[in-house]
């Protein structure tokens, strides 16, 4: 394994399970909805990585690569809409925790595409 650039999404996306799991708990309905949401578009994401290992098609690594621009877009439309909403109550820790999750997104998608598929040897004679 040469390109180790695609476990570093791998990581990022567990990462991403693990806090999701921690927030759903301390969130309210509406949040919790949108975390399932996020942990479910991520096992997705998951599972599309680790095929990608197995097979090396580049289509699983286009899947991992939107799934996790969708969940930038709708973290960043949630950042956004509660920072306009000035009477809600939020933990102050959790905006900061939404923001490093985007940054790690943004991480993960960079190695996906920067990452060089490295293409199987099919030859019977080496």
């Amino acid at each position: 394994m040469k390109n180790l650039k695609i476990f570093i999404p791998i990581i990022i996306a567990v990462i991403i399970i693990l806090v999701n799991y921690w927030e759903r708990s301390k969130a309210g309905p509406g949040l919790q909805v949108y975390d399932s949401l996020i942990i479910y578009v991520t096992f997705i994401i998951l599972a599309s990585l680790v095929s990608y290992l197995y097979f090396n098609q580049k289509f699983l690594k286009l899947i991992a690569s939107a799934g996790f621009a969708i969940q930038f877009i709708s973290t960043a439309i949630l950042i956004y809409s509660i920072s306009q909403t000035p009477n809600i109550k939020l933990d102050k820790f959790l905006p900061y925790m939404a923001l490093l999750m985007e940054a790690l997104r943004i991480v993960a998608i960079y190695c996906l595409i920067s990452h060089k598929d490295i293409p199987k040897n099919t030859s019977t004679t080496e």
